[in-house]
């Protein structure tokens, strides 16, 4: 992949703003998802997205990202509400984007945070 820096103000399909209040319950549907794959898998769990997730709540304030003008918050519910909306293979789609958020863990600056999410979205 690109340095994500590449990407700085070339993200531009247009991401619906949404309330705090729908990050968190995007999250919770997240992390919900992560303990369902487990069981799936053998009791593997992703620390990786749970610690990053953890990551996105507690350090918030490098949630935007003011070179693309777009709050990864507003990416994350997005994405779940297409997810919630449309007729995909959830667990293919949820296992790629969850991939996606403990890869945040190689980039933790808001266009490495952005930009992995972002072509999830654009994907959708």
């Amino acid at each position: 992949m690109n340095d994500v820096h590449s990407y700085d103000g070339l993200l531009t399909k247009k991401i619906i703003k949404y309330s705090k209040q729908d990050f968190y319950d995007s999250l919770h549907k997240i992390v919900f998802y992560i303990y369902n794959i487990k069981n799936k898998n053998n009791n593997y769990i992703n620390n990786d997205a749970l610690l990053m997730i953890k990551l996105l709540i507690e350090d918030s304030a490098k949630n935007t990202d003011n070179s693309n003008k777009i709050n990864v918050e507003d990416i994350i519910v997005n994405i779940v509400s297409k997810i919630d909306l449309n007729d995909y293979d959830v667990d293919s789609i949820m296992n790629v984007f969850i991939e996606q958020i403990a890869d945040i863990k190689n980039g933790t600056c808001p266009e490495g945070r952005t930009t992995r999410l972002y072509q999830i979205f654009h994907l959708l």
